[in-house]
């Protein structure tokens, strides 16, 4: 029986939606930092999205070992809106490497890319021989080979949206969105040779984990791999790990009206031990809240965001020279976005906020990379030049 490609599409992409209706065209000014911050950072665009060389970029940047930022805009280029691939040196030199093709059963709106030990780059996206998505290989030149092609109707479900992991054992893993029958999407690894298997079947059933978004997963020190989802006792989204040897555990159920919230990012490991994530509402003001939790799930309470100060949106944070950085797709000054930085013991900081007729962009997503020197990049969904998102520099004073 064939299905509406337009549909299952649609189906894969809802976990973007959270972002959607922000693209409102404004006039472009640039901004400046408000208050004493101004003497502590400065933002600059070093790239506006122009439409052929992407648009509407949705996940986050890499620093690849070639020193270069890379990354993928999942909409725009030259092909019929497929998006592209691209890097970016630090000083602003933009080069789009591939251009996605959506009318041939290849690779299309790309979301997420990583490195891989071999120096090759690794996304999934849409397209591929089911219309599921894949798992491509990307040379630093930009030529695509497909690993794997997702078939939803299979137990490995399609729409591998989240950027992939590298795990100690060489191997790629990522969740998959969507899936048929009692499974709503799946967590599974593969070789960069395409060897592929299914570790788990998230499902609806009562108190089971379901629909994990954009939120890559992470290899703590023990070995384990944590990641998040939707679902859990409380409907409100959970914590999972999975051990060295494949076995899947539930370790956390997050409840939108207690002191943590609901709506978690991803989580990044610091040196004492703990894993640090946000989690995107609820809470003790309503904003969510920035918490720490231990290897078997155990959480505590570091920061409650209150939506007057910021609403952290969920992007995952980065750990440079003692601080965890963040952005949020809303709230701030202007309530267009903002920069933040807060310390292992919630002392919270807002760096920058984007402002209304900003060149340096409207709603960060994706958080941020760490280049160092106290130089940190992003991108945004809209505004630039051409109201089309931007690449933009932080820089420390």
């Amino acid at each position: 029986m064939q299905r509406n490609d337009h549909e299952r599409l649609r189906r894969g992409l809802l976990f973007m939606s959270l972002f959607a209706g922000l693209a409102c065209a404004q006039p472009a000014r640039a901004a400046e930092p408000s208050g004493d911050l101004a003497s502590l950072v400065s933002v600059k665009t070093m790239h506006s999205f122009e439409g052929p060389d992407g648009q509407w970029p949705r996940t986050g940047l890499i620093l690849a070992t070639d020193g270069k930022l890379h990354g993928v805009a999942g909409q725009g280029g030259e092909i019929d809106n497929g998006g592209t691939a691209f890097q970016m040196t630090r000083n602003g030199h933009f080069k789009v490497l591939h251009q996605f093709d959506r009318r041939r059963r290849a690779p299309v709106h790309p979301s997420g890319l990583v490195q891989g030990t071999d120096g090759m780059y690794y996304g999934g996206s849409g397209g591929g021989v089911f219309r599921d998505g894949v798992i491509y290989q990307m040379t630093p030149t930009g030529q695509i080979t497909i690993v794997h092609a997702f078939n939803y109707d299979l137990p490995e479900g399609g729409y591998p949206w989240a950027p992939l992991l590298q795990a100690s054992d060489g191997c790629f893993y990522g969740t998959t969105g969507s899936g048929k029958g009692i499974g709503e999407g799946s967590i599974f690894k593969v070789s960069a040779s395409g060897d592929f298997a299914v570790l788990y079947e998230f499902s609806y059933r009562k108190d089971n984990l379901y629909a994990p978004g954009m939120d890559r997963m992470v290899q703590a020190s023990n070995g384990y791999i944590y990641g998040t989802a939707g679902g859990g006792a409380y409907d409100d989204g959970g914590v999972y790990r999975l051990s060295p040897a494949g076995s899947f555990e539930i370790i956390h159920a997050f409840k939108c009206d207690d002191e943590i919230g609901c709506g978690s990012s991803s989580f990044v490991e610091a040196p004492d031990g703990f894993l640090y994530g946000v989690t995107g509402g609820g809470g003790a003001h309503g904003g969510g809240a920035f918490y720490r939790m231990d290897f078997d799930g155990n959480v505590t309470l570091v920061h409650a965001f209150a939506k007057p100060e910021t609403y952290t949106g969920r992007s995952g944070l980065v750990l440079a020279d003692g601080y965890f950085y963040g952005v949020t797709a809303a709230q701030g000054k202007y309530d267009l976005g903002s920069i933040y930085r807060i310390t292992a013991d919630g002392d919270f900081t807002q760096l920058y906020s984007f402002g209304p007729d900003s060149l340096n962009g409207r709603a960060p997503v994706g958080g941020l990379v760490a280049a160092g020197n106290g130089e940190f990049y992003g991108v945004t969904t809209t505004g630039g030049t051409a109201d089309l998102g931007t690449i933009y520099r932080l820089k420390l004073k």
